[in-house]
């Protein structure tokens, strides 16, 4: 991997990691100079390493824009990356809870939130699959002024799989081909069980979520996720990354209209003919 150089600013604040402790370690990546393409990560469990690479290749290659600075914050447990949802996402305690309960990761404005412990049970491919998936929807955020902003759901985690499927795949841990063949098997398998959800119950943030509570929840992510590369494959990675920028505007079925030309449940329409056809 090519070094950064006076290119980035990395500052690493390092929390006291004693017993109990709830303090979380921070890396700061800046990106006001900006960073030289990047060709892969080094070892295991090296954070800015992955950071900077995933940051780059999404970036130049991807042209999907970031904040001037981004922050992982690495917490020690899961007590600890509940009260990091709090304090640094604003989750009221009951949904801190919840999400701490199954999400290794959460993304906002400028800020990845990791539960370091339940990602050090995973693989090294893993821990990057979702750190990748996450700085996409930080970049999301950036796009949307800062906000949240108002996107289907599905498109918003389906281009945070879709992008991140492109990741590792430029950085040699898993071949695009092979992530999508396994994503095509899942969706299949879940598909012929008769329990696959439609792109219009996935469409809001509760809807998603309502999923999520069914085994394996249903396969969301994978049928997102192709769903999302037959959009791009139809209309193009700029005019999704329009699509995010012009959610800052309350109107997700007329932003989509907007950007792709028809709404989203036309497009629903198209997409599951494709997909009879995908998971045959």
């Amino acid at each position: 991997m090519r070094s950064l150089g006076k290119a980035v600013l990395v500052s690493v604040a390092v929390g006291l990691l004693f017993s109990g402790c709830l303090k979380p370690s921070v890396l700061h990546v800046d990106l006001t100079s900006g960073l030289p393409p990047q060709t892969g990560v080094t070892r295991d469990g090296n954070y800015p390493a992955a950071m900077e690479s995933l940051i780059a290749y999404m970036k130049d290659e991807l042209g999907i824009p970031f904040p001037s600075r981004v922050s992982l914050y690495l917490y020690p447990h899961d007590l600890a990356f509940e009260r990091g949802l709090q304090e640094e996402a604003g989750f009221a305690p009951p949904s801190a809870v919840r999400t701490a309960g199954y999400a290794s990761a959460v993304a906002t404005a400028g800020k990845v939130l990791v539960n370091e412990l339940d990602l050090a049970r995973a693989s090294w491919k893993r821990c990057v699959e979702i750190l990748a998936h996450e700085l996409v929807h930080v970049a999301q955020y950036h796009l949307a002024g800062g906000r949240r902003g108002w996107s289907v759901q599905w498109l918003r985690e389906g281009f945070a799989e879709w992008a991140a499927t492109a990741a590792l795949d430029r950085l040699g841990l898993e071949r695009r081909d092979v992530r999508f063949a396994k994503a095509k098997g899942r969706v299949a398998w879940v598909y012929d069980g008769g329990n696959l959800p439609t792109l219009r119950q996935l469409m809001s943030p509760s809807g998603w979520t309502a999923i999520q509570d069914k085994p394996d929840g249903a396969a969301s992510y994978e049928l997102a996720m192709l769903a999302t590369d037959f959009l791009i494959s139809r209309a193009g990675i700029a005019a999704v990354i329009q699509y995010f920028r012009d959610s800052e505007v309350r109107d997700p079925r007329g932003n989509f209209s907007e950007a792709f030309g028809h709404s989203p449940f036309e497009f629903e329409a198209e997409f599951m003919t494709h997909l009879k056809e995908l998971v045959r």
